[in-house]
């Protein structure tokens, strides 16, 4: 134990300076690194969640947009019902607002 405590003795005071200052320096590096590395995991997190948050409202816009579309065609054609002969071009106007009825449900549903 005495030869251990002799050797670390005879290096000189500089060497042990630096040796301490450079472990400080890769101690605060090291912290540094792992702060900024939560802080870029925090934004990347919540940049995928804005993302998706705006897929989905265009998906919701896109379902709406259309829905609306097919039912101001069918209310239309619904009020010049009582004129006309009902035929084929009328029911797929029916189905088409039944269809647009059903997305308008699911993506409300979401």
């Amino acid at each position: 134990m005495h030869c251990i405590i002799t050797v670390f003795s005879l290096v000189p005071d500089v060497i042990w300076a630096a040796i301490i200052a450079s472990g400080l320096t890769f101690l605060g590096v090291t912290l540094s690194n792992r702060a900024n590395r939560k802080c870029l995991l925090m934004q990347l997190n919540h940049a995928a969640q804005e993302k998706d948050k705006e897929r989905e409202l265009q998906i919701r816009k896109e379902v709406y947009m259309e829905a609306a579309e097919a039912i101001t065609e069918s209310i239309k054609d619904i009020q010049l019902l009582p004129n006309r002969i009902i035929n084929t071009n009328n029911l797929e106007i029916c189905n088409k607002l039944l269809q647009a009825i059903a997305k308008v449900h699911m993506v409300g549903t979401l």
